[in-house]
């Protein structure tokens, strides 16, 4: 699928140091934050609950703490290139499509600007959400073809059986008329 290939070629191009620049920034732009947290939500990793600065009292979801976190894992990339895309809940999905894929902010280019780390970070979400679409609409013809070829090998069998048992009968008739 050249989506999903495109995307582990843009993870491919990510170094070490582009994921270092991005873990130690202070006030890192919306947009890298955004990609970011779009990368938890596709991996489940729960974000962190801190009191708004803006409504004391009221505690706001946020990402960064936790993409931190990840981003210091020694094997983030390689945990995104091994990611099970197959197994993605539907509601991670739904939230992915509502919450950041659907943000103008997070096109492609946009992110680009801000960061060539979280752009490559983006196809990847993005990568994500268009296999899953190809994926979910497959899997009903995939099942289909699987049952459909189980039906085909079980026919086959008993078509070899009946040939089988042609085979004697006409070995019987043979024998009877001579």
């Amino acid at each position: 699928m050249p989506a999903l290939e495109a995307a582990i070629n843009a993870l491919d191009t990510l170094k070490p140091a582009d994921i270092t620049e991005i873990r130690t920034m202070q006030q890192p732009p919306s947009t890298v934050r955004k990609v970011l947290a779009s990368i938890c939500v596709l991996q489940n990793r729960p974000p962190e609950r801190k009191l708004d600065p803006n409504n004391p009292g009221k505690r706001i979801i946020d990402y960064w703490g936790t993409s931190k976190k990840a981003l210091g894992e020694m094997d983030f990339i390689n945990q995104l290139k091994t990611f099970d895309k197959d197994h993605i809940p539907p509601e991670i999905m739904k939230k992915l499509r509502e919450e950041f894929l659907s943000d103008a902010d997070l096109e492609p280019k946009r992110v680009m600007q801000a960061s060539v780390a979280a752009h490559g970070l983006i196809l990847f979400v993005r990568a994500m959400d268009v296999y899953d679409r190809i994926a979910r609409e497959v899997a009903p013809k995939k099942a289909k073809l699987e049952e459909v070829d189980k039906e085909v090998r079980e026919l086959e069998a008993t078509l070899a059986a009946k040939r089988a048992q042609l085979a004697q009968v006409e070995y019987v008739v043979i024998q009877l008329i001579k």
